[in-house]
């Protein structure tokens, strides 16, 4: 219930001063020497005269109401003077919020630019959506095939996927602007992984190398870019399989080393590594380093896009409201991709101090994998959900504004199916200046022509008003 304290003091001054009005409903009807329509069901004065003390006490206890409701009145009806000393507090929890609800919740409106072109693939490519469908469902059920049973399958099935995957996205992305996202430090983990296993699969500083950042920085993009089992997407099928499927491929060499490279060249190692510092931790975020300087020289002192590419910085420094956003512009927007770099090398790090624990314990490393794989899940359904919801509510709305214009033009000759039907007459109430005394009459309802008679034929009975609206006449025809 939302009450206006502002509006409760006017009243109460306006008690005092003796220009007391006539309660409506929940809220207080309008000044002295006005008048309102009333619809018959709501008001019947039949000429009693309304006490001013009793209005008096009624407005009272609607004030002392409001204060029993102060929980749910929202933040902008707040006195003024309550808002003026919470306003910037208040202002920035709100703002935090919003941005953590950003974070967290995939876009529901249709003004969404991910919104749209998911629209705009499912209508322009049917058929493709179709196809990509069955293949990510026959995908997802030889992959947990690969995993739990015939693990010797799983390099053979990285090796097939991983190039025609990468290619696929090359050509959307070159086509979309999107290319610089080609060069971001997800595609090359998975080159990385991808050359492991045909260079040096025996090779166990290398795997540790691979199964750190694959445990690492790769599956928890995963989460922070909110990746989604969308099962007719190839974009979003493509995007959880570059960041999920070099963690499954290193989960199954890791415990399974010898059933994995059974029918391999090359057999993968036995890990004895255990807490390696060097090779989990340093060796990989120095890959990560490197690959972040090589970036930066190449794509902000070289190419240097134009503002038609997109890239990963632009991607999520985007919406100025976002939490990403407001920590790359501390100081502001000269510092604002260095901070951006700061701030990944930080997570990159934090990330990888876990990875000892993922590579050491099998159990921590299972859990750890079922949790991303349930979230890429609950991302997919959410946004199925919420995004089929916006287009089901889009076509209901029109065909409901249809069908109005359809009824209201086939329902004019027969006013009982248009399910209600307004009153033929309407109470005028009038309070006179001292507010003692109350007047009422009858009037037409200004919804209906003003002939000198007006007939409705209501199943078998007639109703008649006159011009004036003072008299009704009703007899069943024959």
């Amino acid at each position: 219930m939302e009450v206006n304290l502002n509006n409760y003091q006017e009243l109460l001054e306006a008690g005092e001063r003796g220009d007391i009005l006539r309660p409506q409903s929940e809220g207080l009807g309008p000044k002295h020497n006005k008048s309102t329509f009333i619809g018959p069901s709501v008001v019947a004065m039949n000429g009693m005269e309304l006490n001013r003390e009793k209005t008096k006490n009624e407005i009272n206890d609607l004030s002392f109401h409001s204060k029993t409701v102060s929980n749910d009145i929202k933040m902008e009806e707040m006195p003024a003077k309550d808002s003026n000393q919470s306003s910037f507090a208040l202002k920035h929890m709100q703002d935090f919020y919003d941005t953590v609800a950003e974070m967290t919740v995939e876009p529901t409106t249709k003004d969404e630019p991910d919104v749209k072109a998911f629209f705009k693939v499912l209508r322009k490519h049917r058929l493709q959506s179709k196809i990509t469908y069955v293949l990510t469902v026959a995908g997802i059920v030889l992959t947990s095939h690969c995993v739990l049973t015939d693990r010797w399958l799983m390099p053979y099935l990285y090796s097939v996927l991983t190039p025609s995957l990468l290619f696929f996205r090359l050509i959307m992305y070159w086509k979309m602007k999107y290319q610089y996202f080609m060069l971001d430090f997800c595609y090359f983990a998975n080159i990385y992984c991808f050359t492991y296993l045909w260079v040096a699969p025996s090779h166990e500083n290398m795997f540790a190398v691979g199964f750190s950042i694959a445990s690492g920085p790769l599956i928890w993009a995963l989460l922070i870019f909110r990746n989604s089992l969308v099962l007719h997407s190839l974009d979003k099928v493509t995007s959880l399989y570059i960041h999920l499927m070099p963690c499954l491929l290193t989960f199954v060499i890791r415990w399974y080393p010898e059933e994995t490279s059974s029918k391999w060249h090359k057999p993968f190692p036995k890990c004895q590594l255990q807490f390696n510092f060097l090779w989990l931790v340093v060796v990989p975020m120095a890959f990560h380093v490197s690959h972040q300087v090589i970036y930066f020289i190449l794509v902000n002192l070289i190419l240097k896009p134009s503002q038609d590419y997109l890239n990963l910085f632009r991607y999520v420094t985007r919406n100025e409201k976002s939490l990403q956003f407001r920590l790359c512009n501390l100081f502001g927007p000269r510092y604002r991709i260095m901070l951006y770099t700061a701030w990944s090398l930080l997570m990159v790090l934090c990330m990888l101090f876990l990875v000892p624990l993922w590579y050491n314990y099998f159990i921590a490393d299972c859990i750890m994998l079922v949790f991303f794989l349930v979230t890429a899940a609950f991302n997919g359904a959410t946004y199925y959900v919420d995004v089929f919801s916006l287009e089901g509510s889009d076509r209901d709305k029109s065909k409901l504004s249809k069908s109005d214009v359809s009824s209201n033009g086939s329902n004019a000759e027969h006013p009982e199916e248009m399910g209600s039907i307004p009153p033929l007459s309407q109470t005028v109430v009038t309070c006179s200046a001292d507010g003692d005394k109350v007047e009422t009459r009858t009037a037409p309802n200004s919804q209906y022509p003003e002939p000198n008679e007006t007939v409705l034929q209501l199943s078998q009975t007639l109703v008649t008003c006159s011009s004036d609206g003072e008299s009704i006449e009703t007899k069943t025809a024959s």
